[in-house]
């Protein structure tokens, strides 16, 4: 459900790279109807501050190096908050990677580099399918 308070959709970003989550901060700040919840450079960090930044989407790295793989994280996440959308976010070149990502619960994949529109209708799909 989207935020009441905000009525816009609240993004909490996953990604180690500092390039790609200032170019989807920006990528977000641009859309009236999202803000974002929140950004982190590790799937641990993530599980760590989820509850205190309340997202209804997140935006997943599916690069990060980290303790905690994709396929957990995600399950973790799910354990979490049941029913959160998730927006897998991979390099061009390792879509496939995304398809087992998509097993586990992930809505669906957006691909760097990004560009806006693309994202953008990403995360609004996400929220509108998967919430039914």
């Amino acid at each position: 459900m989207i935020n009441i308070t905000e009525n816009k959709l609240r993004v909490f970003i996953v990604d180690p790279s500092d390039v790609w989550r200032k170019i989807l901060k920006n990528i977000i700040a641009s859309a009236e109807d999202m803000t974002l919840a929140g950004e982190v450079a590790s799937n641990q960090a993530a599980l760590l501050m989820l509850d205190g930044v309340d997202p209804d989407i997140v935006l997943l790295a599916s690069g990060v190096q980290d303790e905690i793989d994709l396929t957990d994280v995600i399950s973790h996440l799910r354990q979490i908050r049941p029913g959160l959308k998730i927006l897998l976010c991979v390099d061009s070149a390792c879509k496939e990677k995304s398809i087992s990502a998509m097993d586990s619960g992930v809505f669906e994949f957006i691909t760097r580099p990004y560009k806006d529109i693309h994202v953008l209708r990403g995360i609004r799909e996400c929220y509108k399918n998967v919430r039914k």
